[in-house]
């Protein structure tokens, strides 16, 4: 009675658990029973010798596993271990040795961490085997061949049903390579949308033929296949990966039936918002569609497939994963714009024109501003003017000025004009102080800040087309925007600019609201690089908006610190232009070691100011802010960000002495210098630091939006006994250290991994 109840007992924790040989969680409940049960048989009639083999077998186990039962491994293999001992001659059934094997039986079902497919089932198979030759010792003839008729007819069953389902599911094959072949060619013609028909086309092609392979593997004897083990789980996961993929296929057709890049073009200088938020809506099911089907692949995770199967679900996963978050954030992209469109009610917005060749932080300084109202998908441009005219309060504004913020810009009047808020090269920070202070001082409310610099203005014109502006002699155009705007309107306009950069703004923005024929490829193609090089940024003071634009790059963000960091800002201090003649470059050459996540930087800045000291007006070259200087000098605020700590500075070979301050959870090293007409200034840092020891090396490389682009060269090394087994452009590998240079105009992210040799 004693075995029985164990074995009643052991069969009801298997029960309880989860291992999942088949496809079938009724079929995996039944043989997890069936395995216990025949495992207790087993021990229970085994002699002393079979008994310590399972005990080694299970001890092996112990050693390589992390089951959560190992603890009843330990214990059944303690137990087998003390069948040793004598047992009484009338016992014939063992009660010690049944509980032995219930222990085994329970730990072999839940196995863990072996690592590799099927170790799992052949440590699990090696346990049974001594288990069965006891059973197998202990039957009389009859009852043995009663075991061969009925195992070899079950054998036979089985295998039956396992050639069926494999050869149906071997059949699905020409279906299942012409649908991955369409997906694919569908996704890539939906990147562009004038060949959106054809990207329809080929997603209806897809699913025609993934629903024609998921009929096949749901027929009845595929469905039998499932309850075979380890036969049925790799049929439930190729049966659920064709599932998913012909659910996929048939949601992105629905979509592109309804996103009509020409259907959301302006009309009449308004948005047509129902026509927006049916694709929003489309959008929003095509992510839910998405996300559920990560889902169902990541459940597919089994120790029983096969290589060639683990190879397409990983390769499935990792596509579903990578249109996971394009998905989302197109779809947030649509909410967001819908709202900023005036969708919920009127919005206001606030754009600021910044001028590169007086450099700040986020841009330039910002001489000119724009007002627009948006209500139910129509624009209409409010107001223009001048920052120094209109943008200055008439007593001390109250902002919501964090302490770090007061100590770093102290030398600012932060309480009465929305310039000196421009400063931080977080563009979110400037964005919310600037929506406070242009409410105190207009009392009008902000929904958001548009930062709009010399480069983006030119990238508006590659969609509105050249327009001709009142005081100047040719029209302004994609090609010639910059220039003018940041050198030759203060070179021919001087103190008058006023009029023509007015009407500049009015005649740009009036066409993009008013006027607005581009379609969403040209508006895509004009404004990416502008929005990758932060020339466009953008801040709204709704939270779930404001995560969005950081998380799409268009905020202007600096990001959390989570490696090394290299940023560079130099701000003008007199108030001239003299930044359109400022060239930089920086060489920042580094010594990682992955195993204690030391780091030695040498940071080499060189900054050449290539303006001549006569033949411009002082409004370029001279000074206008009260402090003489000669003409020609460039007198700039130098900072660089840093998570590592300074060792050492030089200027021009010479001691110099930096300043240290905290600001986005960075240091900032920082000095005054003045490089004459003509000439170049080259700083070096040596810093150091710790980071977070392991093989992967990331750098993330600030982008100031200034004058053109900066020339970055970076060199990664790695110590004895490491070599670079990868690293991303532009960086090249060559044994331990990795090299790279370009013209930067954006962000950059360069990771390095390691890996231990010669």
């Amino acid at each position: 009675m004693a075995t029985i109840a164990i074995g009643v007992v052991a069969c009801v924790g298997a029960a309880m658990l989860h291992s999942e040989a088949t496809g079938s969680a009724g079929a995996d409940l039944v043989w997890r029973v069936i395995f216990t049960a025949v495992a207790v048989w087993g021990g229970a009639v085994a002699g002393a010798r079979l008994c310590a083999v399972v005990a080694v077998v299970c001890v092996v186990g112990l050693a390589v596993a992390s089951s959560p039962l190992l603890s009843l491994g330990a214990v059944g293999a303690g137990l087998f271990v003390s069948s040793w001992l004598p047992r009484p001659a009338n016992m014939f059934l063992s009660a010690r040795d049944a509980a032995a094997a219930a222990c085994v039986a329970l730990f072999a079902l839940d196995l863990h961490g072996v690592g590799g497919t099927g170790r799992e089932s052949a440590l699990a198979a090696l346990v049974m085997m001594p288990l069965l030759a006891g059973i197998w010792l202990a039957l009389d003839r009859a009852g043995r061949v009663r075991v061969v008729v009925v195992c070899g007819a079950t054998v036979l069953v089985l295998a039956g049903v396992t050639f069926a389902a494999g050869l149906t599911a071997f059949g699905t094959r020409s279906q299942l390579e012409g649908g991955v072949e369409d997906t694919r060619a569908a996704l890539r013609a939906a990147k562009d949308p004038s060949q959106r028909d054809v990207a329809l086309e080929r997603f209806n092609a897809a699913h025609a033929k993934l629903v024609r392979a998921e009929d096949k593997l749901d027929s009845w004897w595929v469905r039998a296949g499932e309850v075979v083990p380890v036969t049925g789980r790799n049929l439930e996961v190729a049966r659920t990966l064709v599932s998913t993929g012909a659910d996929l296929t048939g949601t992105a057709a629905a979509t592109a039936q309804v996103v009509d890049p020409d259907a959301m073009r302006p009309k009449n200088g308004r948005m047509d918002l129902a026509e927006l938020k049916t694709v929003g809506d489309a959008l929003d099911e095509a992510s839910v569609a998405i996300n559920a089907a990560v889902t169902r692949v990541r459940d597919t995770r089994s120790p029983w497939l096969p290589e060639v199967l683990r190879t397409k679900r990983d390769e499935f996963a990792t596509e579903i994963d990578n249109a996971a978050v394009p998905a989302a954030n197109a779809a947030d992209g649509i909410r967001t714009a819908y709202d900023l469109l005036g969708g919920n009610g009127r919005r206001e917005i606030l754009v600021l024109l910044m001028t590169n060749s007086e450099s700040r932080a986020v841009g330039g300084w910002p001489g000119s501003y724009a007002q627009f109202e948006a209500n139910n998908g129509a624009i209409r441009l409010v107001n223009v003017g001048r920052t120094a005219n209109d943008l200055v309060a008439p007593s001390p504004m109250t902002l919501d000025i964090s302490q770090e913020f007061r100590d770093r810009y102290s030398f600012e009047d932060l309480t009465s004009d929305v310039r000196g808020l421009l400063f931080t090269p977080d563009f979110p920070t400037s964005g919310r102080l600037i929506a406070q202070a242009y409410e105190q001082i207009t009392h009008t409310p902000v929904d958001s800040v548009i930062g709009l610099d010399a480069y983006g203005f030119a990238a508006l014109l590659r969609i509105t087309g050249p327009m001709t502006v009142a005081g100047w002699p040719v029209p302004l155009t994609a090609d010639n925007a910059a220039q003018v705007l940041l050198f030759d309107q203060y070179v021919k306009l001087g103190d008058d600019r006023d009029a023509f950069q007015n009407a500049a703004t009015s005649t740009v923005f009036e066409r993009l609201t008013t006027n607005l024929q581009s379609d969403v490829r040209t508006m895509r193609d004009a404004l990416g690089a502008a929005f990758a090089e932060r020339r466009i940024t953008f801040f709204s003071k709704n939270p779930t908006q404001e995560a969005f634009l950081t998380r799409v790059g268009v905020a202007g963000a600096v990001p959390e610190v989570r490696g090394d960091y290299a940023g560079l800002v130099t701000q003008n201090q007199v108030g001239n232009k003299i930044d359109w003649f400022l060239r930089r470059d920086v060489d920042y050459a580094v010594q990682y070691d992955p195993t204690s996540g030391l780091v030695k930087a040498k940071a080499t800045i060189t900054l050449r100011n290539l303006a001549p000291s006569t033949g411009l007006p002082p409004l370029i070259i001279g000074n206008i802010e009260g402090t003489r200087t000669e003409p020609g000098l460039n007198r700039t605020w130098f900072n660089w960000y840093t998570p590592l700590g300074l060792v050492n500075a030089t200027l021009d070979g010479e001691p110099l002495t930096l300043y240290q301050q905290d600001e986005l959870g960075r240091n900032v090293f920082w000095a005054d210098l003045e490089i004459p007409a003509g000439q170049t200034r080259t700083v070096v840092l040596e810093l150091t630091g710790l980071l977070r020891p392991g093989s992967g090396y990331l750098l993330d490389v600030a982008r100031q939006p200034t004058v053109g682009t900066d020339r970055l060269a970076v060199h990664v090394n790695l110590p004895s006994g490491w070599n670079v087994a990868q690293a991303t452009a532009p960086l090249v590998v060559t044994g331990s250290q990795a090299d790279g240079s370009l013209d930067q105009a954006k962000p950059l992210v360069i990771e390095v991994t390691g890996r231990r040799g010669g």
